[in-house]
């Protein structure tokens, strides 16, 4: 049977007529669900199960979903949708009769079959289906609670980066009036700056006078009060849903509902990424940069004295290439790295829609035959998430292809330039993109929904795809495709600066990453009350010391606007994106385009991606060494 609906992108605002439209498909879902017995074909089981997923991944709950992310308010309605998904799953879950039929998938050596059983990894044991009764119930209920906390967790954090910061021009001295231009708001009150992470982590490198960083820094960093109760709950519960589940705390969980790699490997790499950050690369680096400085650095100082740096080391004026760096040149590029990489082609196509304006969408073709669709949101708007996402709206079918949706919140100049990093987030998200997209175009009808589903990769490896992409930027090959309004490419002295320049402060990005994820492994890994105890702060500050070498301020009170370890799919996994990242730099190292795309794109889910990293390299080798190396870091 065939699935659709006559998608209309300029309806799709949440109404309580959609909730009950929605309630409906679940019920139509249920119904599916309690037909299925322990010995039905799995074939017949999977095309089952493939409508009663369309069904209850409706486009309704999918897009409530995403316009979520992209509005400032979380309305009644689309929670009353979320409730309705959750308590649906939660039943899929308890299903005695689903989890039998779910080993028979996995047990299967047919590639469907197995991506199918993939989808519900770990989350049978996770959610209490082995408990009695009572238990089981409880354990629903503590998900339902933490999701519910999540949210609240999520809106507080939109509003956070809501909050205004008044400074006026003389004060922003050394920041590029296009960006000035771009970021400076008025009000009855004065001129302002919102405290936005894309704002701030720009601005605060181009502020010469010194106090006028640290006073925007420290404003920026100490978050209200909103989500400390938010945070100690969400501790608890998850560390009661591990106790009650018998594992050893909140990150065994995870890893056993969304992981590929043990977790004593995952340690293992980590403390080994740190300790040579720590030993060989940072301390030299900091020296260097309080050489230059001529004082001891803060950590408002670190962007500021790494961007003059770099300007002088390679006589390089950030400006100077602002003109050649459009959207309209950057899908051009990527039109020829899909080509080149996956044989696969993108082009642009009508978008009527009511969500925003400057919006685009991409049809996917590979071998002449539609893959999908991606829906592009790329600009900065109060109150939209600040971070790049990726959702997969899975069953928001045009014919039988998968929808994507990707969001950006790129801050452009007045003319619509961007910056180099913006290119490099595009690419990371679109990359996310690919492992759907890539899926083979002839599986059979009875399992598109699902095989287009982010949950059938495993959560420590679903960056692999996105970092392999950032490597193209920059590099020779994107000087054609990169043009000003006069039709001249990039000039080749000037490219060959970005390049030779793409790694100079790169250490500041590990350090970073590895003192998030350590914070993230510690507090998943310790007892709740403990980790509440000695405060949440406290040890994430610890963790920046100790990855940097210089104290943070004690209003650092980041902890409280991380979405990704307080959100579901990085809890105790943020170390996801430096095991992608080692990965990629594996694979780079000795790279055959045949076997990344079968391994990795094509069957990600079929097979393990240890399994998958030794078919392309020929050995499993999960040292970071080679990252390093790539990077510049160590020689």
């Amino acid at each position: 049977m065939h699935f659709t609906h006559d998608f209309d992108y300029t309806k799709l605002e949440p109404t309580q007529e959609r909730v009950e439209e929605y309630r409906c498909l679940i019920a139509e879902a249920r119904e599916l669900i309690n037909t299925v017995t322990v010995d039905m074909e799995l074939d017949d089981f999977v095309a089952l199960f493939n409508k009663a997923y369309f069904l209850y991944r409706n486009y309704y709950y999918c897009v409530a979903e995403t316009l979520g992310r992209l509005m400032v308010e979380f309305s009644a309605i689309q929670g009353d949708l979320s409730k309705l998904y959750s308590e649906f799953i939660g039943e899929l879950f308890q299903n005695e009769t689903l989890a039998k039929v779910f080993k028979r998938l996995s047990e299967s050596d047919d590639y469907v079959h197995k991506r199918v059983a993939h989808f519900f990894k770990g989350n049978f044991q996770t959610k209490g289906l082995l408990l009695d009764p009572a238990d089981r119930e409880r354990v629903t209920q503590l998900w339902t609670e933490v999701a519910q906390h999540s949210s609240t967790f999520q809106h507080n954090v939109k509003l956070f980066n809501q909050r205004k910061h008044y400074v006026t021009h003389d004060e922003l001295k050394g920041v590029a009036a296009s960006d000035i231009e771009s970021v400076l708001k008025s009000d009855d009150e004065g001129t302002y700056i919102l405290l936005s992470p894309v704002i701030i982590a720009n601005i605060l490198k181009q502020i010469e006078n010194r106090e006028v960083r640290r006073r925007i820094y420290i404003e920026y960093v100490n978050k209200p009060d909103d989500n400390e109760e938010v945070m100690a709950e969400i501790l608890r519960k998850r560390e009661t849903i591990a106790e009650m589940l018998s594992l050893p705390h909140i990150a065994e969980v995870y890893n056993v509902m969304n992981k590929a790699i043990p977790l004593d490997e995952v340690k293992a790499v980590c403390d080994e990424g740190a300790r040579i950050l720590k030993e060989d690369v940072v301390p030299g680096r900091m020296a260097e940069l309080e050489e230059y400085a001529g004082h001891g650095i803060e950590p408002w100082d670190l962007g500021f004295y790494l961007e003059r740096m770099e300007k002088e080391r390679f006589d390089f004026d950030p400006e100077a290439i602002n003109e050649y760096l459009t959207l309209e040149n950057a899908f051009t590029y990527m039109q020829h790295v899909l080509k080149d990489m996956f044989d696969m082609e993108m082009k642009e196509v009508p978008f009527p829609t009511a969500w925003y304006e400057d919006m685009y969408k991409f049809e996917f073709k590979q071998a002449g035959k539609i893959s999908g669709y991606v829906i592009f949101d790329p600009w900065f708007r109060e109150g939209k998430n600040t971070t790049g996402f990726c959702e997969c709206l899975t069953t928001c079918y045009e014919g039988a292809h998968c929808v994507y949706f990707v969001s950006c919140a790129i801050v452009p100049t007045p003319e619509k330039f961007v910056k180099m990093r913006n290119v490099q987030t595009l690419l990371h998200e679109f990359g996310h993109c690919i492992n759907g997209l890539c899926a083979p175009n002839d599986l059979p009808e009875m399992a598109q929904s699902i095989m287009s589903d982010f949950n059938t990769i495993d959560w420590d490896v679903v960056e692999v795809a996105s970092q392999f992409l950032e490597e193209l930027i920059p590099c020779a090959d994107m000087g054609p495709f990169f043009k000003n309004s006069k039709g001249e490419c990039i000039p080749e002295d000037l490219l060959n600066v970005m390049i030779e320049k793409k790694n100079f402060k790169v250490f500041s990005r590990y350090a970073y990453l590895m003192a998030n994820a350590l914070f993230d492994l510690e507090i998943h890994t310790s007892p709740a009350e403990e980790v509440i105890s000695a405060g949440i702060h406290t040890m994430f500050q610890s963790s920046y010391e100790e990855m940097y070498g210089i104290k943070p301020p004690v209003e650092n009170r980041f902890a409280a606007s991380f979405n990704h370890i307080w959100g579901d799919c990085y809890v105790a996994g943020y170390y996801g994106y430096f095991i992608s990242d080692v990965m990629q730099a594996a694979i780079w190292a000795d790279f055959d385009k045949e076997l990344y795309s079968k391994y990795f794109l094509e069957k990600c889910a079929y097979y393990c991606p240890l399994d998958a990293l030794k078919a392309i390299t020929g050995k499993v080798d999960l040292s970071p060494v080679a990252l390093f190396k790539q990077k510049g870091l160590i020689s």
